[in-house]
This record gives structure tokens, C-alpha cells and sequence, in this order.
């Protein structure tokens, strides 16, 4: 439960929150609800996913495909994680490349390429 309790905490990480509201004071603070709320969802369903493996033993997508009989629902949530997967990595690789744009001055594309390239080179490390 260790490690799952840390990864709820991240997505409370003091660096997020201050990001968000900044963002949300830029555009005006109603948004700043729908920011809370949405950091709450998020420490809610990581801390079930948690407890669920914890107590089960197995992860979500073998649960989900053990319990859900019908291989349509099975699907239809798989390719959802997938495609929310996507979306998540999209955003990292992009922000690492804003980052390099900051620091180096490189435009954005050199800094997706940077971005590719060191994951690959941390992949081939490992």
C-alpha cells in the first residue's frame, strides 16, 4: 500500500497545486473549483485502485477482465485507459519539451526530439 499511497500524494504535489491555481487566478477563479474538484477525483480513484489491489492482490485490468463478462465492455474499457494513456504521455512529452525550450532556447520540435531521445536513452539504460 506504500507505493500506492505515494502515488495519491503526487497528484497533491504542492508544485501541482500552486501550477493550477495560478492558472486558475489567470483565468478567472471559478475555475479553481473545477481544479479542486478534479484533484479530489483523482486522490479518490488512485487511493480506491490502492485499496482494491491491496486487498485483492491483482491489478485493475485483470479484475476487469475476470469480472466483466461481456468482451465488448472489456474492449470498450480498454481502448478508454489506452487512449487516456496517450493523452497523459502527449502532455508529458510536450511539457518536457516547453521545459527545454525555457532552459536551452531550442524551438519546440528540437526540444520533442530532446525529449524522445532521452527516454530512449533512459530506456536502453535500464
Amino acid at each position: 500500500m506504500g507505493p500506492g499511497l505515494l502515488v495519491c500524494a503526487g497528484y497533491l504535489d504542492p508544485g501541482n497545486i500552486a501550477a493550477d491555481i495560478t492558472a486558475g487566478i489567470e483565468n478567472g477563479n471559478t475555475i479553481n473549483w473545477a481544479i479542486a474538484l478534479a484533484l479530489v477525483m483523482c486522490y479518490f480513484f488512485q487511493s480506491v485502485s490502492m485499496r482494491l489491489g491491496a486487498v485483492t492482490g491483482k491489478d485493475m485490468a485483470t479484475l476487469i477482465r475476470e469480472n466483466v463478462e461481456d468482451k465488448f465492455q472489456v474492449l470498450l474499457i480498454s481502448l478508454l485507459v489506452n487512449v487516456s494513456l496517450v493523452a497523459f504521455d502527449l502532455l508529458q512529452v510536450l511539457g518536457t519539451a516547453v521545459g527545454f525550450q525555457i532552459i536551452l532556447g531550442v524551438p519546440q520540435w528540437v526540444g520533442v526530439f530532446l525529449t524522445l531521445f532521452s527516454i530512449l536513452l533512459i530506456w536502453v539504460v535500464q
